[in-house]
């Protein structure tokens, strides 16, 4: 009951954290045409109205969602362990290593629906609310211009789906290409004696770098995949040229008003969240125990080389530095874990 409630609440607060958005513009269109007319001040507080009514539903937003999240987490975790604890003795005893893949599974799994429950779900919820808000904002307001621009939206649309399954493709290869390497690893390190034996150090080295080579081919692919993806972007900039075209000619022929026509500027919230998305995809890689080491090390160069850059004179460029400061002691603990557990493990083969 408690869960259903919060869900609710939840559903209610990331509906209204994605209408903030339409609702914003609706606003400013009427302090806008208001300008000149002696009438803003009477406008203007319903913006202060908006800002209080977008903290309290961000607020059941994140709120809410994480609180069901844990909870839905932790029981399901109870309830996971308890159905593995009434099986039979002969079932740990013909299954090696059954309690530590349990303990494993039991907490990853549980991570994951926690994950999906406090942030995908909501963000879903608050992005499907936006679209649908401010496609009902523009029509209401203009439906002429509304009515054109929306055929554009099929120009940002398809290259973004086409690039997507060609980067996830050339992932896909990427990874073959590291798990190659990974065994030649694996080989090595649980061999270490007979490889100092036989004074094949250089050649293990060579064999290892051999094995890269295709997935240094392949980074090159996929750097340039997504710089066309980024590239393909610019397309934004001609749809809005014509948009601003068409809404004059609105303005001047057909009695519409400046203020219904332009809308301000959303980029500098639409690069804080893209850096918020690439620091949460890269610091979930680097911190999963199955991400493979080499991996973990090219993520981590990933890093250093965002948090370099992000001291450039380039708009919000130090938003991935603001963001990273938050998810770093993580990461520098998974790396912590991951350095004693490949100790220890030499340790023991030697």
């Amino acid at each position: 009951m408690v869960d259903t409630l919060l869900m609710i609440l939840g559903f209610v607060g990331a509906v209204g954290d994605g209408l903030a958005i339409p609702a914003f513009f609706m606003f400013t269109r009427v302090i806008f045409n208001d300008i000149g007319q002696g009438s803003i001040e009477a406008n203007v507080i319903y913006l202060v109205y908006l800002a209080g009514g977008s903290f309290l539903a961000s607020f059941m937003e994140g709120y809410c969602w994480s609180r069901t999240g844990e909870r839905q987490a932790s029981r399901m975790q109870a309830q996971y362990l308890t159905a593995v604890l009434r099986q039979d003795v002969e079932y740990f005893d013909l299954n090696a290593g059954t309690s530590s893949e349990v303990i494993t599974s039991i907490t990853s799994d549980s991570l994951v629906i926690e994950d999906c429950l406090s942030k995908k779900v909501p963000n879903f919820i608050m992005n499907r609310a936006t679209l649908v808000g401010c496609y009902a904002g523009g029509f209401s307001m203009m439906w002429r211009l509304a009515l054109v621009g929306s055929p554009t939206a099929v120009l940002l649309v398809i290259p973004g789906i086409l690039y997507g399954h060609i980067l996830m493709e050339l992932a896909r290869k990427v990874r073959r290409e590291y798990q190659k390497a990974d065994t030649v690893v694996e080989q090595c390190v649980s061999s270490i004696n007979t490889v100092y034996s036989f004074v094949e150090e250089e050649r293990t080295i060579a064999k290892f770098s051999a094995t890269l080579d295709d997935s240094v081919k392949l980074g090159l692919h996929q750097g340039l995949t997504k710089g066309l993806a980024v590239g393909s972007n610019g397309i934004i900039f001609a749809i809005m040229a014509f948009l601003v075209w068409f809404g004059s000619h609105i303005i001047m022929y057909n009695g519409g008003k400046g203020g219904t026509v332009t809308y301000p500027d959303a980029d500098a919230d639409a690069d804080a969240d893209v850096a918020a998305e690439v620091v949460e995809v890269l610091t979930e890689s680097v911190t999963l125990k199955e991400t493979p080491v080499p991996t973990k090390v090219a993520r981590l160069m990933l890093v250093s080389d965002i948090l370099h850059n992000s001291s450039a004179p380039i708009k919000n460029a130090s938003a991935y530095h603001t963001k990273f400061e938050a998810t770093l002691p993580d990461i520098i603990e998974s790396f912590t874990d991951l350095y004693h557990s490949i100790t220890g493990r030499i340790t023991a083969e030697a």
